[in-house]
């Protein structure tokens, strides 16, 4: 009897773990957040907070997603990957499905972390990824930040096989995209910013924004950026 008792707790016991496995397998695939819609509280590059019912999340995006938001205080909705590690969980922001593909692939070659990735979307467009992976050329690629050359040619050997899914997202993005109306920003000092945000010091940031600026005359964030990231070096 004893022996009977025993074994069908053991069964029970066995069971019940094979449940909590199961379950945590489930949670590993399933993301805890799809997307975020409410009220933009804040906005700077690489780092936005946006309010919902009442709570303020905060997100690291991409330059080119923080081009697309509308001005603090009006209405917003990002895609979200939330990236967990043993010390930290952390949300990542994006203006469309193309670039969270994007970074979650990057993220799977070994070397780039998630910090690495936002850092290579903001100083590269998707598009410009995917024709460094293309072309097999990772020179654009080891200019970022935290991008050594092994990691560049792992980016464009590992990912080559993405680069058609990839363009084709893009071709339906642009054909659907609605550009939301962004405030005027001081492309200057936006630009330093986000080179201080992407690791550089305040006073090399400031100095490479203002001459980029002078140099272009006229230019958007993200050309004014490109151009401030050739004068860091």
């Amino acid at each position: 009897m004893g022996g009977r008792a025993g074994s069908h707790s053991a069964g029970a016991g066995g069971e019940a773990a094979t449940r909590i496995r199961q379950s945590q397998r489930v949670w590993k695939v399933l993301p805890m957040y799809n997307h975020l819609k409410g009220i933009l509280a804040s906005a700077e590059p690489t780092a936005v907070v946006i309010e919902c019912c009442g709570v303020g999340y905060s997100l690291r995006v991409p330059v080119s997603t923080f081009e697309k938001l509308p001005a603090p205080g009006e209405e917003c909705s990002l895609l979200t990957y939330l990236h967990v590690r043993e010390d930290a969980m952390e949300l990542y922001g994006f203006g469309e499905e193309v670039e969270r593909r994007l970074f979650k692939k990057l993220l799977g070659v070994a070397g780039v972390g998630p910090v690495a990735a936002i850092s290579l979307m903001s100083q590269n467009s998707v598009e410009e990824i995917c024709a460094a992976i293309k072309s097999n050329d990772p020179a654009p690629l080891k200019r970022t930040k935290g991008i050594g050359k092994k990691t560049a040619d792992r980016v464009c050997l590992e990912l080559r096989g993405s680069v058609e899914e990839l363009e084709a997202m893009m071709g339906a993005a642009a054909r659907e995209r609605v550009r939301a109306t962004t405030a005027p920003r001081d492309v200057v000092a936006t630009t330093a910013l986000a080179l201080t945000n992407l690791g550089y010091s305040e006073s090399e940031a400031e100095r490479a924004a203002r001459e980029a600026a002078e140099a272009l005359g006229d230019g958007s964030l993200g050309e004014v950026l490109k151009e401030a990231l050739k004068r860091v070096r």
